[in-house]
Formats: C-alpha cells, sequence, structure tokens
C-alpha cells in the first residue's frame, strides 16, 4: 500500500509463522546484537517492568521469571539463575505477555526467545574482545557459512559478580544446513551454555521439513537436552511436529503436537509431556491484523492446562486501535496469569 510507506518492521519466528512486528497485534520487542557481556537479565533490565536483578519487591506479570527458549525449545527448570550469565545469541526476542499459547506453559510470564546466527552464502569469521573494571574480561567468535554458523564466548567476571562466585561462563550455539532444496530441508543445532564452577545447558536438536508449492510444509524436529540449576538436574527427550500454511502472508495457520519424556534430579522422578496447538494469523488488505492461538498442555504429574491468546489491530491512517487477550496457568502456583489490552495508538 503506497499510503502506508514500510516502517522497518521485523521479522519474528512464532511457532511455524514468519510475520511482520508491526502488523501483530501482541508486540514483540526485539534486542538484536544484544551485548555479548551481558546475561540476558543485563540485557531485559533496559525493559520497563521486567526483573530488577537489584532485587527490588515486584507484584504482577513479571514478578515472575519469563521462560527461556532456544530455537523454540523450552529451558526445563525454573529460570531466575540461568538469567544472570547465558547470553549466546544473535537476537533475543521478548514476549512482554502471557505467551503460553504460542510457547507452553513456562511462558505465562512472558517468554524470551534466544535466535542463534543464521548461516549465510558468504563466509564470514568475526573477532571481539572486551575488558573492563573489577577483573572482566572475555572474547567472542562468530563464523558464518553457507553450511555452518558457529559462535561462542568466553567471560570472566569479578569474584562478586554473581552471588558471591567466581563467573566463568561459555556459551556456545552452532547451526548447520545439510540439505536445502525446493522441498525438502535438513538442519540441526545445538546450544553448549556453561557456567564452569556450575549451572549447565546442553541442547542437541535436528529439523526435517517437506516444503510444498501450494503454501504448505510439515516439519518434524526431534531434540536432546541435559540441564543444571539451582542444585536440580533435568534430562528430556522429545519432538514437535508442526504444520504450517501460509497464503502469501495474508493468512497463515499453524498446527502443532509435541511429546516428552523428562527425568528430573536428584531424587529421580519422571514426567511425559505433551502437547496440541494451533496458532493462526490473518491479514486483511493491511488495515486490519487478527491472530487466535490455542493450547492444551497435558502431563503425567498435573493436571491439563489450557492457554489462549487473541488480538486484533485497526490501521486507520495514523491511528491505530487494537485489542488482546492472554491467558496462562503458572505451574509452580497452579494460578491463572491473565492479561487484557485495550486501545488507541497514533503515530
Amino acid at each position: 500500500d503506497p499510503s502506508r510507506p514500510f516502517e522497518g518492521g521485523e521479522i519474528v519466528d512464532l511457532p511455524g509463522t514468519k510475520v511482520f512486528l508491526g502488523d501483530l497485534p501482541h508486540e514483540i520487542k526485539i534486542v538484536t546484537n544484544p551485548l555479548p557481556f551481558h546475561g540476558i537479565e543485563g540485557d531485559l533490565v533496559t525493559e520497563v517492568g521486567w526483573i530488577d536483578p537489584t532485587g527490588s519487591n515486584q507484584i504482577g506479570l513479571h514478578s515472575s521469571s519469563p521462560g527461556i527458549f532456544f530455537e523454540g525449545i523450552p529451558f526445563p527448570l525454573a529460570t531466575d539463575k540461568l538469567l544472570g550469565w547465558t547470553s549466546l545469541g544473535a537476537s533475543l526476542e521478548v514476549f512482554d505477555f502471557p505467551a503460553a499459547a504460542w510457547w507452553g506453559p513456562s511462558a505465562a510470564s512472558g517468554a524470551v526467545l534466544i535466535q542463534p546466527f543464521s548461516n549465510q552464502a558468504e563466509d564470514s569469521d568475526e573477532v571481539s574482545i572486551w575488558g573492563g573494571t573489577a577483573g572482566l574480561f572475555g572474547g567472542e567468535n562468530i563464523y558464518r557459512g553457507n553450511l555452518l554458523s558457529i559462535s561462542g564466548n568466553y567471560q570472566h567476571a569479578s569474584q562478586n559478580a554473581i552471588n558471591g562466585n567466581g563467573a566463568d561462563f561459555i556459551n556456545v550455539s552452532s547451526k548447520q544446513n545439510w540439505v536445502k532444496t525446493n522441498s525438502i530441508e535438513l538442519n540441526s543445532g545445538f546450544l553448549i551454555s556453561q557456567w564452569l564452577t556450575s549451572d549447565y545447558w546442553y541442547l542437541a536438536y535436528s529439523s526435517f521439513s517437506f516444503l510444498s508449492p501450494n503454501f504448505q510444509s510439515l516439519e518434524f524436529k526431534p531434540y536432546f537436552q541435559t540441564v543444571q540449576t539451582n542444585g536440580q538436574t533435568a534430562k528430556e527427550v522429545g519432538s514437535y511436529l508442526n504444520y504450517h500454511f501460509n497464503m502469501a502472508g495474508l493468512a497463515e495457520s499453524h498446527l502443532g503436537l509435541g511429546i516428552s519424556h523428562l527425568e528430573y534430579g536428584p531424587l529421580t522422578t519422571q514426567t511425559d509431556k505433551g502437547f496440541v496447538q494451533t496458532t493462526n494469523f490473518a491479514d486483511v488488505l493491511g488495515d486490519v491484523t487478527f491472530d487466535l492461538a490455542l493450547r492444551y498442555d497435558f502431563s503425567s504429574a498435573s493436571t491439563a492446562l489450557f492457554s489462549d491468546l487473541v488480538g486484533i489491530q485497526n490501521h486507520r491512517g495514523d491511528f491505530v486501535f487494537f485489542a488482546n487477550y492472554g491467558k496462562g496457568v503458572l505451574t509452580t502456583a497452579s494460578q491463572d496469569v491473565q492479561e487484557a489490552n485495550i486501545g488507541i495508538g497514533y503515530q
């Protein structure tokens, strides 16, 4: 529409969808190229309402830690400690609302999606080092090519950096494109995030996709991860099956199924989990955008959880009229988290 010049919207990866940030009824904030010497918490502290690392008392949605995801796969334990030291990624996508209908119960208080560096046609290799007061120093290397992208950093901070302990962190993530044709894609990736004296997050996944010329795709995504934080450990093996229909960005529909098996420690307990989900998006001639997401999560350790998300946005010249509603469930407290907004914007 020539009367509405492009305003530099970002592309956001939802479960099986890619849409312009500016068109989505639910606002998603993008932190591109986050500083390599920040943890996730260091980037979130500039966002109004998010967790304050100084520990001030808060109420409301962000009094609980958000879910942390790598390529859509959730960290399976509490994320409060993880926020302070893990950081690796080309961008952080901040979901500042109950995003459980997209990402599951751990996103009931919002979510942060870590996106690794993507592959590119021409090879590049970037190296950076940094230093500061109180013994802070570190380095980062980012290699990107057609087949492989891999980035890693190391950081050392002072003895009082986190909880009075020494802080030596290593973060490595990678993405591989094994096969890419008009009809088939085969990818894989991994994450190694290690606080050398304590916690860790190791994750590996693969993705096999069938692509159809009539706007459809089907993806099978198995994964395995092992983690430790706050004296707890967990191992999880699971898989996703995603069907995606995209009619040139005018209408999109996603159906997702997932199952996983978890083992928790130090006292070994086992949990089987699963979910069924649908996400839908429509753009009516660029003037009205609409999204709807519904999700059921099942677990052998708890009752079924229902989450939903619905929003609408109407553009009228320089004005935007919007309304949205989201609901999730805090699994730690078995309490609903709900948020509703209605308003007018002018630009």
